[in-house]
C-alpha cells in the first residue's frame, strides 16, 4: 500500500502507493489474482509489516539491544507504524478463507493501534 498519512489506517478504497520494487510487485500480483476473481476464488490480505522472533536476530537496533541491554531512543527516530506478529497474520489469512465475502475480497490486517518504533534514520 506504501506509506499512509498519520491516524489514518489504510481501508480497501485507499488507492495503493507502493514505494518499493518489492511493494510494487506485489500489487502487480493482486492485479494479475483479481482478474481472475470470476473463475477462482481470490482473497487477498494486505498485511503491513509483519514482525516476530526472526525479525528480531536481523534488526541492527535489536541486536545492539540484546547484546548491550541498552536502547537509546532519539525523538526524531520515532514513527507509529501499522504492524502485525506472523502468527497473527497467519491465523488471519486462515479465516479469510472460510469468510463469505464474494471473490475479490481485500483484507487488511494489523494490530488495533500502530505501534512505534525507531526508524533507521533518513529514509
Amino acid at each position: 500500500m506504501g506509506p499512509g498519512s498519520a491516524g489514518h489506517k489504510h481501508t480497501s478504497t485507499d488507492t495503493p502507493n507502493p514505494q518499493t520494487r518489492y511493494a510494487k510487485s506485489k500489487l502487480a500480483g493482486e492485479k494479475a489474482l483479481l482478474e481472475l476473481r470470476d473463475r477462482l476464488p481470490i482473497t487477498i490480505a494486505r498485511p503491513p509489516a509483519i514482525y516476530g522472533l526472526a525479525t528480531a536476530r536481523f534488526s541492527p537496533s535489536s541486536r545492539l539491544v540484546r547484546r548491550t541491554r541498552v536502547a537509546v531512543r532519539m525523538g526524531s527516530s520515532l514513527e507509529a507504524v501499522s504492524m502485525i506478529y506472523g502468527p497473527d497474520a497467519a491465523a488471519a489469512c486462515i479465516r479469510a478463507i472460510d469468510d463469505p465475502r464474494p471473490s475479490g475480497s481485500i483484507y487488511f490486517v494489523a494490530t488495533a493501534r500502530p505501534l512505534v518504533r525507531e526508524h533507521g534514520g533518513a529514509r
